[in-house]
């Protein structure tokens, strides 16, 4: 007997609404799609991709010409917690609901729409479809057809709206609340990776046995060498420089790349967990390092605890062994000590605050940068940076230090570029002829003829909003 697989014709599968379904749908209207999903990193996700597929309002009877069919993506990223006027295609959709423009809202799911604790939201937008004779559609898993159309003039069709809310809720509050992120607190707490983002120089074994029996080392971090030998050269090199990240930056820039490209052993869901530097690709496109680019992602780096084993969990030192170091603690100690505002216990590094009190106020003037971040420079292979500068200043006292600031053209072929400045003018020279011209500027201004069409705008837009207030008002 034959095993070949054998394929069916796609309509033999999938099947077309109820008629039932489509009287009641008011399909001469327009009506709206409304996708949501709870964080910005599920935007990309095959749900999201589904709900902004208007191919199901066209199964239903809509006309996909641009004015029917209507979908907002503001909500995409936006957590279904948040209240109705929080979310800026919901408030949108309730605009146009007010003036009669959709009368039917389609979602994946009510879970979509709310997810309330206390029933708050969903209550006053079922009254608001009510008032307005709107209903809400909800396709089944495969949105091939209608799975519910609630009309809030039924009384049960309430009744199901409000246990669907309700159940959407207690998903969130037994499964995710009460069950996955204790779990997962728990895990972290233990010294046990839990899913994010891992520091170079380790990666993790998720090899739950091995050789059939349970592994001590399961979602502990492990050196991965390749990486780590870079590392204690960033730590070693550190303290030959005395301190100066500068110096050290401008090694960095020097290299194609710091960090070698992971081996084909290494799974890409652990690669894409190293999101801290800068990848570095041939001219194929292909990763073939990764580099450091910014003071900031150094320091970072240097004052990492999880390097000389210490297991850091929400930003607190839980654990001092549990994983294989690095870097010897003498060595990590002289980086953190000179990088990080705390101590390893949370409490505040003295040394390392009161020296930077005394940098700036040694360093930095008193007289702001008007224009600071707001200049550019003409030559596209300069940008311009405000710096601040100590001068000598002789005077009728004898000599003192006086704090200029200046605006500074840096070329920007090199990472550490930046700290040499091409040219330099003082930014109280360039602020008075800004200044000066601005004044002139206004004195004689002529562009503003289209103020009040602009004050006009926006008292629309406040009336509009005070007619929002007055229309959950009257329906609730």
């Amino acid at each position: 007997m034959s095993s070949t697989r054998k394929l069916v014709p796609l309509t033999q599968i999938v099947r077309t609404p109820a008629p039932s379904w489509n009287d009641k749908l008011h399909t001469d209207y327009a009506c709206q799609v409304y996708p949501r999903v709870s964080t910005p990193e599920q935007k990309k996700n095959v749900s999201a991709e589904m709900q902004q597929d208007k191919s199901f309002a066209v199964l239903c009877g809509w006309v996909d010409d641009g004015k029917h069919i209507i979908m907002d993506t503001d909500d995409l990223g936006l957590s279904g917690q948040l209240r109705m006027e929080e979310r800026p295609a919901f408030v949108k959709m309730l605009r146009r609901i007010a003036k009669g423009t959709v009368k039917t809202v389609i979602a994946a799911q009510v879970d979509r729409l709310f997810r309330d604790r206390w029933g708050a939201e969903y209550s006053k937008f079922m009254e608001i479809c009510f008032t307005y004779g709107v209903k809400v559609v909800t396709p089944n898993p495969y949105r091939t057809e209608i799975e519910f159309v609630y009309d809030f003039s039924i009384g049960w069709h309430v009744d199901k709206f409000r246990r669907k809310c309700e159940e959407a809720w207690s998903y969130m509050e037994n499964h995710i609340y009460g069950r996955m992120l204790p779990a997962q607190e728990q895990l972290g707490i233990s010294g046990f990776w839990c899913g994010g983002n891992l520091p170079l120089g380790y990666i993790v074994d998720r090899r739950e046995k091995v050789d059939g029996e349970e592994n001590p080392l399961y979602l502990k971090f492990i050196v991965y060498e390749p990486h780590a030998e870079v590392i204690r050269w960033l730590f070693e090199r550190f303290r030959s420089t005395g301190g100066q990240l500068v110096v050290l930056l401008k090694e960095i820039a020097r290299r194609q790349f710091l960090f070698p490209a992971f081996d084909e052993s290494i799974d890409k869901e652990i690669v894409n967990k190293f999101p801290q530097c800068t990848k570095v690709l041939n001219e194929q496109g292909e990763i073939i390092g990764y580099t450091i680019k910014t003071e900031g992602g150094l320091r970072s780096m240097l004052s990492n605890a999880v390097y000389a084993g210490y297991w850091v969990y929400r930003g607190a030192v839980v654990r001092s062994d549990n994983h294989d170091a690095i870097v010897d603690y003498g060595l990590f100690m002289y980086a953190f000590s000179r990088l990080s505002p705390t101590n390893l216990d949370g409490t505040p590094n003295v040394a390392l605050l009161e020296k930077r009190q005394q940098y700036v106020k040694k360093h930095f003037a008193e007289r702001p940068a008007f224009l600071k971040n707001h200049l550019v420079s003409a030559d596209p292979q300069y940008k311009i940076y405000c710096s601040s500068y100590p001068l000598l200043v002789r005077g009728t006292n004898g000599e003192g230090k006086r704090v200029e600031t200046f605006y500074g053209f840096y070329v920007q072929r090199t990472a550490w570029a930046r700290f040499h400045a091409k040219y330099m003018i003082t930014t109280r020279d360039v602020d008075s002829i800004f200044i000066a011209r601005l004044i002139q500027k206004l004195q004689s201004a002529k562009g503003y003829e289209g103020f009040l069409a602009h004050e006009k705008q926006e008292l629309q837009e406040q009336q509009q909003l005070l007619l929002d207030i007055e229309r959950d008002i009257k329906t609730v």
